[in-house]
């Protein structure tokens, strides 16, 4: 059987040893691909007969050169396809599926994906799946490709896009051979919102993005089928950028894989409230999925993680990552329409700028500002309330 995710998730994992675990201490990492898979005996808790939009991001943990090479990093779509039988499988536009291979899916919204990369290897993946909703992510890691996968439910016919949204991107910079070796030419987030009719146009939107630049907005929302949709949009004074991917019931995930006009990443859109967000039912336990690239010349990368965000009455939250000591704790605050802002207040100067939907059950935020630090970088964290169920 072949592998389900190609080349990159076919390496022997083993703990980072370049780039994060010696540099960033908030993102000193363990790794998520492992060699034993599941076991034949275990049967999911949770059967699902779903499709999902899949979008991928990742890249090598190291870039050794600037700029960066298109070849050492991507952002694919693909298609999630869950079987009641308890397997899965993975399919792209104009390809066949993929083999399958088995999944195990907790009552409290645990994931692991098994691939069976060869006769004696299979791997597993683990992430988090919103078992009340429509959104997932997990993790591929080995020692040559960090990787986040991340998606909504596949939804029949055109989703509704007539309305307000948060907008929140990632983007990985190739530059000019004569550009500036600063971050911001390596890679940046952006904050911002747009307006939608119901022909998909952007009828008002901008964002701001790691520059601390303001950017106006205009494009075009298409497509339809199972959720899926093409959104041309021209970040005036910048550039034109095409992104293809999903939208669901309030979040849509699309990725931009056109790299040869100097950029690929991604855009997430959430859709804004109608009222002000009740920060109630925002306390808990966030299960999140991060994508990172520090952007400093010379030591930059590709950097993934998973975490737990903890919203507490008081309004304060603690960010703690898988397999690091390195705990953020800070106060968070309820902005408008579900957006939301966390300042960590324990030296790291962190400063995160998100949005909770209106089940308040997925929640994507930013880290845009570049660090004055040896190692900046700029990171995506997409988050899923987690399930209380037994």
């Amino acid at each position: 059987m072949s592998s389900c995710f190609g080349p990159a998730a076919r390496a022997r994992s083993s703990r980072r040893t370049t780039l994060v675990t010696v540099l960033a201490p908030t993102l000193a990492l363990l790794a998520s691909c492992q060699e034993g898979g599941l076991d034949k005996g275990v049967a999911s808790e949770v059967k699902l007969a779903v499709d999902h939009h899949m979008n991928r991001l990742g890249g090598a943990p190291s870039f050794t050169t600037f700029p960066v090479k298109p070849n050492t990093s991507w952002a694919e779509l693909q298609t999630l396809h869950f079987e009641d039988d308890g397997q899965y499988s993975t399919s792209s536009p104009g390809n066949q599926r993929s083999a399958k291979n088995a999944y195990f899916l907790g009552k409290n919204g645990e994931l692991t994906l098994a691939d069976r990369v060869s006769g004696s290897v299979t791997l597993r993946y683990s992430g988090y799946y919103d078992l009340g909703g429509d959104a997932y992510w997990f993790l591929i890691r080995s020692n040559v490709s960090e990787n986040l996968l991340f998606g909504v439910r596949q939804i029949s016919g055109r989703p509704t896009v007539q309305d307000d949204w948060h907008l929140f991107g990632e983007t990985l910079i190739f530059a000019a051979t004569n550009a500036a070796q600063v971050p911001e030419n390596i890679a940046r987030t952006f904050v911002g919102d747009a307006t939608i009719d119901g022909s998909g146009a952007i009828t008002a939107g901008l964002v701001k993005d790691s520059r601390d630049k303001t950017i106006l907005l205009e494009g075009r929302l298409t497509g339809g089928t199972l959720g899926f949709s093409d959104f041309a949009i021209e970040f005036k004074g910048d550039d034109t950028r095409s992104f293809s991917g999903g939208v669901a019931k309030h979040v849509g995930v699309l990725v931009d894989r056109t790299w040869d006009d100097g950029e690929i990443g991604t855009l997430v859109m959430v859709r804004k409230q109608t009222a002000s967000a009740d920060p109630t039912r925002m306390i808990g336990r966030w299960r999140v999925g991060l994508h990172a690239i520090f952007n400093k010349p010379g030591r930059a990368g590709v950097a993934a993680s998973s975490g737990i965000l903890e919203l507490a009455t008081g309004r304060t939250f603690k960010l703690s990552f898988t397999g690091s000591n390195t705990v953020l704790n800070g106060s968070f605050d309820i902005g408008d329409k579900g957006a939301i802002t966390l300042v960590e207040n324990g030296g790291f100067n962190q400063r995160f700028e998100g949005a909770v939907d209106p089940d308040y059950r997925v929640m994507t935020f930013v880290d845009k500002t570049v660090e004055n630090s040896g190692d900046p970088f700029v990171a995506l964290y997409f988050a899923i309330l987690e399930s209380t169920a037994n």
